[in-house]
């Protein structure tokens, strides 16, 4: 059997109170699609931004496709519910130009090491 999945609007006190289960459980938000918080056994809480990457990607038994996702938001309770539904709003804006938001930060990130060399 694998995560656990339920979907409710997110809210801090929401969250705050899920207590950790054995296995990893997965929460999507009903007010921005995408938005994913999932909780570990050990209590490790992360917001995720689950999407279908621009990317099409060819299958010869299935024909194309585009390859689902998921880009860590960052740590809650670091990270607040408003400001996880901006990142995943300011993604969903790289998608639909064309720009893959996991592809876009690892491509900061090296311009940024290559910067500091």
């Amino acid at each position: 059997m694998g995560p656990q999945k339920s979907a409710m609007p997110f809210t801090m006190e929401r969250l705050r109170r899920i207590k950790p289960e054995t296995k990893l459980c997965r929460y999507y938000d009903t007010k921005t699609p995408g938005l994913m918080f999932a909780i570990t056994p050990n209590d490790a809480r992360t917001f995720y931004y689950v999407y279908a990457s621009p990317e099409l990607i060819i299958d010869s038994s299935n024909g194309p496709r585009k390859k689902s996702r998921q880009l860590v938001l960052g740590r809650f309770p670091s990270l607040t519910v408003e400001d996880a539904r901006v990142a995943v709003s300011d993604a969903a804006a790289l998608i639909a130009t064309g720009v893959d938001p996991m592809e876009q930060r690892a491509r900061t990130k090296r311009e940024r090491t290559q910067q500091a060399a």
